[in-house]
C-alpha cells in the first residue's frame, strides 16, 4: 500500500521566510520528488509562497488523511510551524508528524518538547522518509522505524535513536571553570 504524505515549508505568516530566502523549501521538495518516483502520493505545501492560513490548511489535512505529515522548521519560523503541526495533530490524529531539516536536526528536543511531532530525520531525509513510509503500518513507532537509519523517535514519551535504540541524552553543558582547566 501507498502512503499519502504531506510536506510543508517554513510558515512565517507574513512571507518574511520567502523575502529572506527567496526560493522554496528545497529539501521537502526532494522528498516528495524521491518519493512520488516510487509511486506514494505527495502534496507539498510552501505556506508562505500559497499564501496559506490556517483555515486553508485545516481543510487540506482534514479532506486527505494523510499518512504522514512532515514539517522542515526554521529558527526564524519555528513558532508558527510548531503551530501548524499542532493544527495538524487535531485535523489528523492518526498522522505520523515528522521533522526534518537544519533546526529539526539541532534542537530536535525542542521541537518534541512543544509538538505533537513523533520523528525527527537527522540529515539528508529522501531514504529515512521512504522507508518510513514503506514500514508496517501496525506496532509502535520504536517497532515500526526503529531500524530506519538516521531518526530520533519520541515513543511514549521516551526520545531513542534508531538503529541501535539506544536513548538519546542531550549533551552536558561544561562549567566555564571546567573548561578553564
Amino acid at each position: 500500500m501507498k502512503s499519502k504524505v504531506l510536506l510543508f515549508g517554513p510558515y512565517s505568516k507574513d512571507g518574511l521566510a520567502w523575502s529572506n530566502f527567496g526560493a522554496p523549501p528545497l529539501g521537502v521538495h526532494r522528498i516528495a520528488s524521491y518519493l512520488r518516483k516510487r509511486y506514494h502520493k505527495v502534496d507539498v505545501v510552501d505556506p508562505d509562497l500559497e499564501k496559506i492560513t490556517e483555515k486553508s490548511f485545516q481543510n487540506l489535512v482534514t479532506k486527505n488523511k494523510y499518512d504522514f505529515i512532515g514539517i522542515s522548521p526554521t529558527h526564524l519560523t519555528l513558532e508558527n510551524d510548531l503551530a501548524l503541526v499542532h493544527l495538524a495533530k487535531r485535523c489528523s490524529p492518526n498522522s505520523t508528524i515528522v521533522a526534518g531539516g537544519q533546526e529539526a536536526t539541532f534542537a530536535y528536543d525542542l521541537i518534541f518538547d512543544n509538538s505533537p511531532v513523533h520523528v525527527v530525520v537527522r540529515g539528508e531525509g529522501e531514504k529515512p522518509m521512504l522507508r518510513m513510509t514503506e514500514a508496517p503500518v501496525s506496532g509502535g513507532l520504536m517497532e515500526r522505524f526503529g531500524n530506519i537509519k538516521g531518526l530520533i523517535i519520541k515513543d511514549k514519551g521516551v526520545i531513542m535513536g534508531s538503529k541501535g535504540r539506544k536513548n538519546v541524552k542531550k549533551p552536558k553543558q561544561k562549567d566555564k571553570k571546567e573548561k578553564k582547566k
